[in-house]
């Protein structure tokens, strides 16, 4: 009877020292999240705004603004991607 006992406790023991199911651990890795940012948009600069006559300036002005509000979204987009 006293053998039954050790070998039921050691089977006891054993069964105990098996792996538990495996979890996955997700480990933070620093990466960068954009390999380069947008490229600037060349706008105009004071002096050649001040050149141009009033048709000119305001054509020059919306298309700065343009060229600005699509450097905006790429650059939205691209910190989106950090976050």
């Amino acid at each position: 009877m006293r053998q039954f006992l050790s070998v039921c406790a050691v089977l006891w023991l054993v069964g105990c020292s098996t792996p538990g199911p495996a979890v996955p651990v997700n480990i933070p890795v620093s990466v960068p999240c954009i390999s380069e940012p947008p490229a600037k948009p060349i706008l105009q600069t004071d002096e050649s705004l001040l050149s141009f006559d009033e048709y000119s300036f305001v054509i020059a002005l919306w298309r700065d603004r343009l060229l600005r509000q699509q450097y905006e979204a790429l650059m939205e987009a691209a910190l989106a991607g950090c976050l």
